[in-house]
Parts: structure tokens; C-alpha cells; sequence
């Protein structure tokens, strides 16, 4: 990849020079970057709930997806541990629709689904079929171990990654730089700038990469305008990551 870098001096104008970004690893995110998260959480969540024979309703899906949304960043804010976030998600969801069930039961129960509820966005296949032919490719991901495993396993993705990364196997999550610190201490690559963090989320995926000194590919399928954070890359689709390697 050709990136323009500018050298600025004391002395004359700034000059833009194209240097050639030769990336050797790329750190990959998992929910809604190559599975299609929000649509298996919830094929997962009215399994479960079939499961113990209630009705999954849209507005139990909307306030949990709000309640689960708002988790997810306290806790990448290290406001709240994963298991805070585990326990109270459902903890909320319970205690606003008045049913009687075991939160922690129906937990163990939802994260089984999740893992056989895997779906993979368009043009995912085809990427990595490219991508681990030419780099080393890891996972980076927040989330429990178990359910994350499970849908590698249910689509057969594991051939492609040298490693997988997961924030509960860890003990901190992204954008953290523990995180990071953990995964290039067990990785092949020692020179960060030969490192490229590709994630659909600003607060942990490019946040993370920028804290811990690596380019940052923002997976924008929304198209999503950003004042704030500015990645290294951005791309609208999947596939589109082969052009910019």
C-alpha cells in the first residue's frame, strides 16, 4: 500500500513523500466486521427464549439491544467488568418485562445459541481466502470465550488465523493497550508499523489501535460520518481491503 507521509522542517515548506506500507500482520475484529453480529444475536436471543417457552417480542429486542449497547461501552470504558456486563444485561431485561427466570440459567443458555447462530457478511469468505495466503492474520476480539470459539468452529474459519484473541481469555478488552500488549507479546510480528488493526468499531477497534501504535482500518458500512477519530484507512465493504494492502 502506497501512503502519502508528510515531512515537516523548521526550514522549508512541508514535502508529501509516498512511502510503501509493507504490512506483514493484520489484527482482524470479529463482530460485525466478519460476522454479522446483530443478526445472530437475535437469531440467539428467540432461541432462547423459545427455548423456555416465551415469546421473543420487538420490544424486548429493542430495550435489549439499548441495554446491551450502553454495556458494552461502560465496560470498554473499564467502567464495568465483562462479568458485570454479562450478569446485568439480562438482569435489566428481566426486571423490565417482569419475568420470572434464572438470568444467569438463561446466560449460559443464550451464549450456546450464539455460538450456532454464526453469520458471516458478504464477501468475508473470499477476503480471507486472500488475505492468509499473504499475511498473518489474527483475531482480536471482545467478548466470551466459549460463544466466540463456538461460531469460528460452527463455519470453519479457524484455518485461517494463526491465533485468536479474546478479551475474557485475557482479562482486559479493547481499545485497552493491555490488551494489545498481551497480543503483540504473542504474535510473530515485533515491528508495530508492519501491524494493521481492521475493525467496524471507532471506540475499541480504532481507539485501540491508535493507543496502542498501530494503523487503524475503519470498517464503515453505514457510511457513518466521524468527526473525532481518524483512521488510517477507511473502507465501506469487506472486500475492499484488498486494496488498500
Amino acid at each position: 500500500m502506497i501512503k502519502k507521509v508528510t515531512i515537516r522542517s523548521c526550514f522549508l515548506p512541508p514535502i508529501s513523500y509516498d512511502v510503501f506500507m509493507n504490512y506483514s500482520t493484520l489484527l482482524i475484529d470479529a463482530d460485525n466486521t466478519l460476522f454479522n453480529f446483530d443478526l445472530s444475536q437475535e437469531k440467539a436471543l428467540k432461541s432462547t427464549f423459545e427455548e423456555i417457552g416465551l415469546a421473543y417480542t420487538p420490544a424486548l429486542h429493542q430495550f435489549y439491544e439499548t441495554v446491551s449497547r450502553r454495556l458494552w461501552s461502560d465496560y470498554e470504558e473499564g467502567h464495568i467488568t465483562l462479568g458485570e456486563l454479562v450478569r446485568r444485561r439480562f438482569d435489566a431485561l428481566f426486571e423490565e418485562f417482569d419475568i420470572r427466570a434464572d438470568s444467569a440459567a438463561f446466560n449460559d443458555l443464550y451464549l450456546i445459541h450464539l455460538g450456532t447462530h454464526a453469520t458471516l457478511f458478504s464477501g468475508v469468505m473470499e477476503t480471507l481466502d486472500y488475505l492468509y495466503k499473504h499475511y498473518q492474520l489474527y483475531i482480536v476480539t471482545n467478548g466470551i470465550g466459549p460463544s466466540q470459539r463456538a461460531r469460528f468452529d460452527t463455519l470453519h474459519l479457524k484455518r485461517y488465523f494463526a491465533d485468536i484473541f479474546i478479551s475474557e481469555e485475557i482479562g482486559i478488552g479493547k481499545p485497552h493497550k493491555g490488551f494489545f500488549d498481551y497480543v503483540f507479546s504473542h504474535i510473530e510480528e515485533r515491528d508495530k508499523m508492519k501491524i494493521l488493526i481492521v475493525g467496524d468499531s471507532l471506540s475499541s477497534d480504532i481507539r485501540g489501535g491508535k493507543n496502542a501504535g498501530i494503523a487503524t482500518c475503519w470498517l464503515n458500512r453505514q457510511r457513518l460520518k466521524n468527526p473525532s477519530l481518524k483512521p488510517d484507512y477507511e473502507i465501506y465493504d469487506i472486500t475492499e481491503l484488498k486494496n488498500i494492502l
